[in-house]
């Protein structure tokens, strides 16, 4: 297996974000204003590598968006991070879900919350806000529905979501490519503690030809949910983690036209963006599903979890940042944003009548993004 000897790079991965949050307890002692940015909570949610965050000696490890969660609480954001069972069927994962988001919301108040989810869990989400008269057969576990939440979800933000499916999860006469991607299914396997064909059941389900043809028909979120869609994409492997640089060589080499191209190791970029879905938002001159841009890392830089060795700009803890203030109208109504492929936000100013609170604010949001390493 060639995942095993490059383990002891998620290792330092993990060793270096527990470095970066102590520096940053020492060195972000400014605090952001008291006071609450946006309407409605959010919350994170994870893909495959399934956990809310992991501990070594009652001492956080590091987790799945890699004290992203922690700056954006500073920053006067309400911010929920779940844990589900990444590779169980996805009707089950959607119902554990909808568990959390009563919690999030019995928790804070609110009627609705904001989604950002990674991976895999945004057709999580998907599946969530759909109604519950749209349902569709799985590859291997029946039917699913979705569970009519749409009028408890104020947005879904989809990072590196595979709409169209991926290349990886597609059946290979070729041995290069079959040997490819069992190598990936075992790593996923043993970093979940569970059996290849758990995970080679969950990667059926991600396959271009059920997203495209079965799942994307059927399973339709509200269109008063306004959508937004982040890819990612290295210039070259060496902006690509150990995890991901045979695959997004093997993507890369495939035909757009096929599902193939510009992709982040997993996730080409055309699915991420969701290309093709033409849904007009309810009330408004926009589409539902709104592309914000791409970045150059691969997929598991998009939540900092990148391993060591990459050569690799980007940093994840701006772009989750600049997300949270692309749903937040105390930031929308006075500024425009813009998704720049270091992960870092162009933010351009209205007028000179925004408040003291949100200058500040703005002005903290860089100041921590910049500081936090992916």
């Amino acid at each position: 297996m060639r995942y095993a000897k490059p383990l002891g790079k998620l290792f330092y991965t993990g060793s270096k974000a527990l470095l970066d949050d102590l520096l940053r307890q020492t060195l972000h002692t400014d605090k952001a204003p008291a006071h609450q940015h946006n309407e409605y909570p959010i919350l994170l949610m994870h893909g495959f590598m399934g956990y809310k965050s992991l501990s070594l000696f009652n001492r956080q490890f590091f987790d799945y968006f890699n004290g992203a969660k922690q700056v954006l609480q500073q920053l006067g954001y309400s911010v929920y991070a779940y844990e589900v069972s990444p590779l169980d069927p996805l009707q089950d994962r959607v119902i554990e879900w909808s568990r959390h988001v009563e919690r999030a919301l019995k928790d804070s108040g609110a009627e609705k919350l904001h989604i950002i989810a990674h991976s895999q869990g945004a057709i999580d989400a998907r599946v969530l806000a759909a109604d519950t008269d749209n349902r569709c057969q799985t590859p291997h576990h029946g039917e699913i529905g979705g569970m009519g939440y749409g009028d408890k979800i104020a947005s879904i933000t989809s990072i590196a979501g595979p709409h169209l499916g991926t290349p990886l999860a597609e059946h290979t006469e070729s041995k290069e490519t079959r040997a490819l991607i069992t190598d990936l299914i075992d790593f996923i396997a043993m970093a979940n503690a569970a059996q290849p064909l758990q995970v080679r059941k969950a990667l059926d389900t991600l396959s271009r030809d059920y997203m495209v043809t079965t799942f994307n028909p059927s399973i339709r979120v509200p269109d008063m949910i306004p959508c937004y869609t982040v890819a990612a994409n290295p210039l070259s492997e060496q902006q690509t983690s150990f995890l991901f640089d045979k695959t997004w060589q093997h993507i890369s080499d495939i035909a757009e036209f096929d599902g193939g191209g510009a992709n982040d190791g997993f996730v080409p970029v055309s699915s991420a963006f969701f290309e093709g879905q033409a849904t007009a938002l309810r009330n408004s001159n926009k589409l539902q599903w709104q592309p914000l841009g791409q970045v150059t890392t691969d997929h598991i830089g998009l939540v900092g979890l990148t391993g060591a060795g990459t050569d690799e700009p980007f940093s994840h803890v701006p772009m989750l940042v600049g997300l949270c203030q692309n749903i937040d109208t105390c930031y929308t109504q006075n500024l425009s944003l813009a998704l720049q492929t270091d992960g870092k936000w162009r933010r351009h100013q209205h007028s000179a009548t925004g408040s003291h609170a949100l200058e500040r604010s703005v002005e903290l949001a860089l100041q921590n993004g910049s500081k936090t390493p992916a």
